[in-house]
């Protein structure tokens, strides 16, 4: 005969056995004797109780079918006595009347061992065995839990779990700090003997019909304020000294501040800044029902709210001493390095600039910019994120854009670290030797006149489109003013006079009529341009001319094998081929996708300063192309009054006149003076070229195993040959 009861169901009857044959063990008979009589008397009332016990019905279904399972609860109870110690688990679930249900879910027990244990050691063994039930039935996720309840009528082992391991000797120490692993020392309390449903498999004399073993306790199924009261501590009572070990021990600890999310674990700070939101729904997530979680994707709220988070983070840790100061006593401290920018913290608590120009009119990210100090590892990712979506353009570009909404400190100094360390321009920006910069035009420096009156005509390409779903090639043309340096950029089909006609027209349209038009020479067209070069010889060039002289255009062509005089075009070419490279995403674009793309590059060209990026808040922007193009002088004070409709056009142009005079003295005066020097293209300390210079070609149309070894180059630009002594 075998009992199969896996779960415990029926420990209470089972353990009598168990206790019976311990019993015949300790009477130390033989295996071929008969046992005493009153152990054959204990052992025929066992297998009545046994029979009887086969009419006990459990059900199949723990739980019931209106319970709400946000409500579950664990509840292991533990208990020990001087023959057996058991643990026993139940599942305690809400219904949807409000009444609660109460399962036995399993239930372990073991004879107490031969050589005598006190009752606070058994008790201890019991809530190791029940520690070790809760991890299993969390483990085996059966429903999910809201809350973990472990119970014992023993207030010395919860004195014991109460208190430091270290004081107790090993037997006790070592199972105190394996139930604190398992569970935490707030999920213990302690319970009534009477209350208690382990009671009932540490005995041998319960009967078979025990509905608190089945159901649990009667306070299980009533509110948590009618359970036995919460003993929060033990001080009174008197510890077995056979299990403590007093020991003196001084511990000085020092914990690290850490923050979450650690900026500095962030090489990107988009992603910095996601993770941080996504860290910020994680916690609403945590403090919330399951049903009211958030699952879609990040808001636009919540990642400015995680950007604003983080900034606040950056000046907490850089500028705390001046944020206090301005709490206290609602300004900065004179010693302080921030005192000339008159700081004040705005209703969020972000230190912004003072500054003086509250009247203009200006968003107010630009009048009172957001204070960051450089040495932040914040600012280096802000900075490298601005330096990226600015194309990974020059120094003062990304600084006249980070002024736009931030104020860093030695703000030149980190954008210029920031500019070093970018990778991709360390490899984009590798330049060959250039030649001498000759003399500018007398047109390049004369004041006045509309923009693109004299203008730069070259084409650049070709490019692939997806027409439908085949793909064609396709040509960018750009026009740049050779004064004010702005560009216009248009797609052409093919390179055929009547697209270049057209293209014309459209330019005239929009930017006016040029006097004269300064273009590349066939011969100047790179030999990696061969098909771009050929199109130029084979093009209609006397259609092209008869349009231009119809319209007084002059059309004039640099020198053969020179191309460094349309270095104010090729210059623009690359700042536009730049830009695709940098957002041209699909290796074959639409047409469409391509001709927009072009446009946003045209606006960022247009929108570079020429000037210095002035230091002071209260100075005014630099010049841009965009300054000339439209009317947008927001650097000027702009006049006041109200105007009769007689006098309102012409006092309007006489305004716009003003205006413009003081545009191109500005251009005389800050522009000018920027391209006086040629330190840009020469350097007295360089090296002079020689024959045997080992040179890295600059061109990446060439693979590195059809490399020449003989260069051809026009006399006014010298580079170093990689010739050989048998070339």
């Amino acid at each position: 005969m075998s009992v199969f009861d896996p779960l415990g169901f029926l420990l209470y009857v089972t353990v009598k056995a168990r206790i019976l044959l311990q019993d015949i063990w300790r009477s130390k008979i033989g295996w071929d004797d008969e046992i005493e009589a009153s152990h054959f008397a204990a052992w025929q009332t066992w297998l009545t109780e046994l029979d009887s016990a086969s009419k006990i019905k459990i059900p199949r279904w723990i739980l019931t079918d209106d319970f709400d399972k946000w409500t579950a609860e664990l509840h292991i109870f533990c208990d020990a006595s001087s023959r057996a110690f058991a643990s026993v688990a139940y599942l305690r679930s809400r219904k949807k009347d409000g009444s609660w249900h109460v399962a036995l879910l399993m239930a372990r027990a073991r004879v107490a061992p031969l050589k005598v244990m006190s009752i606070p050691r058994l008790e201890l063994q019991a809530a190791v065995m029940g520690a070790r039930m809760s991890r299993h039935l969390q483990q085996c996720e059966l429903v999910s839990l809201s809350k973990v309840t472990l119970w014992s009528d023993s207030k010395t082992v919860l004195s014991w779990l109460k208190s430091d391991s270290g004081r107790f000797k090993p037997f006790v120490a070592h199972r105190v700090s394996e139930v604190t692993e398992l569970t935490e020392t707030e999920q213990w309390r302690w319970v009534p003997s009477h209350l208690n449903a382990a009671d009932d498999a540490t005995r041998d004399n319960i009967a078979v019909e025990n509905g608190k073993w089945l159901e649990g306790p009667s306070f299980l199924s009533k509110p948590e304020n009618e359970w036995p009261d919460v003993i929060h501590k033990f001080d009174s009572i008197d510890l077995d000294p056979d299990d403590t070990e007093v020991k003196a021990v001084l511990i000085t600890t020092a914990s690290p501040e850490t923050e979450l999310p650690d900026v500095r674990r962030f090489s990107k700070y988009w992603r910095l800044i996601r993770s941080t939101a996504w860290f910020f729904r994680a916690i609403h997530n945590f403090k919330n029902k399951k049903s009211n979680w958030s699952r879609a994707e990040l808001s636009a709220l919540e990642v400015e709210s995680a950007e604003e988070w983080c900034i606040k983070e950056s000046q907490r840790r850089t500028f705390s001493a001046d944020i206090n100061f301005i709490k206290t006593h609602g300004h900065v401290d004179s010693s302080s390095p921030l005192r000339q920018l008159n700081p004040f913290l705005d209703s969020q608590d972000q230190l912004r600039v003072g500054g003086r120009i509250d009247a203009a009119d200006m968003d107010y990210d630009a009048k009172h910019p957001i204070i960051l100090h450089p040495s932040d590892h914040f600012v280096k990712l802000l900075l490298q994120r601005i330096h990226e979506d600015s194309f990974h353009s020059g120094r003062e570009r990304v600084l006249n854009e980070a002024r736009k909404r931030f104020w860093i400190l030695r703000g030149r100094n980190a954008v210029k670290k920031t500019f070093h360390d970018c990778q991709v321009c360390k490899i984009r920006r590798a330049k060959a030797l250039p030649p001498l910069m000759g003399q500018l035009p007398d047109f390049r420096v004369k004041e006045g006149g509309r923009p693109f009156t004299h203008t730069g005509f070259d084409y650049f390409g070709p490019m692939l489109v997806k027409i439908g779903r085949r793909q064609e090639k396709r040509w960018g043309v750009i026009y740049t003013c050779l004064v004010v340096r702005a560009v216009y950029v248009d797609l052409v089909a093919d390179l055929t006079a009547s697209s270049a006609i057209l293209s014309l027209r459209r330019f005239i349209a929009r930017r006016g009529c040029p006097a004269v038009i300064y273009s590349d020479n066939a011969t100047t067209f790179r030999g990696a341009d061969r098909e771009l070069k050929q199109a130029v010889l084979n093009m209609d060039q006397s259609e092209l001319l008869r349009f231009t002289s119809n319209r007084s255009i002059e059309w004039r062509y640099i020198s053969p094998n020179a191309p460094h005089m349309g270095g104010c075009w090729e210059r623009m070419v690359r700042s536009i081929k730049t830009a695709l490279r940098y957002t041209l995403k699909e290796r074959v674009p639409s047409e469409y996708t391509l001709l927009t793309l072009l446009a946003e590059a045209e606006n960022f060209v247009n929108s570079r300063p020429l000037t210095y990026v002035p230091l002071e808040t209260d100075d005014s922007p630099p010049l841009t192309p965009n300054d000339f193009l439209f009317t947008d002088t927001k650097f000027l004070d702009r006049p006041f009054g109200q105007f009769t409709d007689g006098d309102m056009l012409r006092r309007s142009w006489r305004e716009s006149q003003r205006l413009a005079d003081l545009t191109w003295k500005r251009w005389i005066k800050e522009y000018l003076p920027t391209l006086t020097r040629r330190e840009k293209w020469y350097k007295a300390d360089d090296k002079p070229l020689a024959v045997g210079d080992i040179v890295i070609i600059a061109d990446d149309q060439l693979p590195r195993g059809q490399w020449p070894r003989l260069y051809t180059r026009p006399a006014t630009k010298l580079c170093r040959l990689d010739v050989g002594s048998q070339a």
